[in-house]
């Protein structure tokens, strides 16, 4: 191998390390909006407390699904730049790799996608049920929303309920769809 293919493969290679730490670090960012919503969820429990004493505390549970629904989409656009950042490994680097070393290396997603059904569907369903984090605390603030005492009527009262049921519907279907966004093609099988 001549020093221009071993520095093309070097360069390869240290393009990929830096996919791979930004991999790393959309995927931290994934679980910090993952954490925020339990922190989030967790003050909203709180605050059924508070709303025996305070009825204007119903007005978070009005605003928490949109707080819920923004992380949702913060965390599919992470989603969606992880898997990009995947498919340009896969189809970008790798061909070019395995021409240089004459080597049939990774094909980690070909072996992914020769996986059976079963194993398949179960994956695809644990991988969207991360979406609980998002579209269950929402449900859970809308039901605590008609279970507190309220004032007679808070400003804004309708508006907010129907953006709140509107962003938990978007979430549910993003959850449902998220499939369609995140799939690395598989172009060619060298």
């Amino acid at each position: 191998m001549d020093s221009k293919s071993q520095l093309t493969i070097q360069a390869h290679l240290a393009e990929y390390q830096s996919l791979r730490a930004e991999i790393e670090r959309r995927a931290n960012s994934q679980h910090l909006y993952t954490n925020y919503a339990m922190a989030f969820l967790g003050a909203i429990t709180a605050a059924i407390g508070f709303s025996k004493d305070n009825p204007n505390v119903a007005i978070v549970f009005l605003i928490a699904p949109i707080f819920f629904s923004i992380l949702g989409i913060l965390f599919l656009r992470e989603a969606i730049v992880i898997v990009k950042i995947g498919d340009y490994i896969h189809n970008g680097i790798r061909p070019h790799l395995v021409k240089l070393t004459c080597d049939d290396i990774w094909r980690w997603e070909f072996f992914y996608s020769e996986q059976n059904f079963i194993k398949k569907l179960i994956l695809s369903a644990l991988n969207r049920s991360r979406w609980l984090v998002f579209v269950v605390p929402s449900v859970i603030s809308l039901t605590f929303y008609h279970v507190v005492q309220k004032q007679p009527v808070i400003k804004y009262e309708g508006i907010l309920y129907m953006i709140s049921v509107l962003v938990i519907v978007l979430n549910f279907v993003l959850a449902l769809s998220e499939r369609f966004f995140v799939k690395i093609s598989l172009k060619s099988d060298t």
